[in-house]
């Protein structure tokens, strides 16, 4: 368990880093990948692709978020990894909780907008469930009788 100081300096960067990004995403700087992001138990597609019913292998349980907007989505998850990998908020016990999380909120901004929505609107809603993240990783992290 990390000690208070210690934990308050990771949030403050995180907290610090993840209102760089949401500034960029507000002012539509918004940037774009030519390779939709996979991994974690996530996979990004774009409508029609036939790989949203298919399974590649027996253990291809990858959590499907079909969006119109999936390079700037997949910009958005790994400017995320990024940051809460650096700030080391994220590993291998729980990157497959976080990034479902994440795509979760895609998948709820699709199925309750009407038409395609936007892809501002769109990393707004999986940028505002990325703070939701951080403020349970860091309680998580405070010494108990700090909790």
């Amino acid at each position: 368990m990390l000690d208070e100081a210690k934990v308050l300096e990771i949030f403050g960067k995180t907290s610090n880093d993840l209102t760089l990004l949401k500034d960029k995403i507000q002012t539509n700087n918004i940037g774009k990948e030519k390779e939709l992001f996979r991994g974690a138990d996530i996979r990004v597609l774009p409508p029609g692709d036939p790989m949203i019913n298919k399974q590649e292998h027996w253990v291809d349980n990858d959590l499907r978020i079909v969006t119109p907007f999936g390079e700037e989505l997949s910009w958005l998850l790994i400017q995320l990894r990024d940051i809460f990998y650096d700030n080391e908020l994220i590993d291998f016990s729980n990157k497959f909780e976080f990034f479902c999380t994440l795509g979760d909120a895609a998948i709820h901004y699709h199925k309750y907008i009407d038409g395609e929505g936007n892809p501002k609107d769109l990393l707004l809603s999986v940028y505002d469930e990325a703070e939701r993240l951080i403020k349970h990783l860091l309680k998580s992290m405070l010494p108990k009788e700090l909790d």
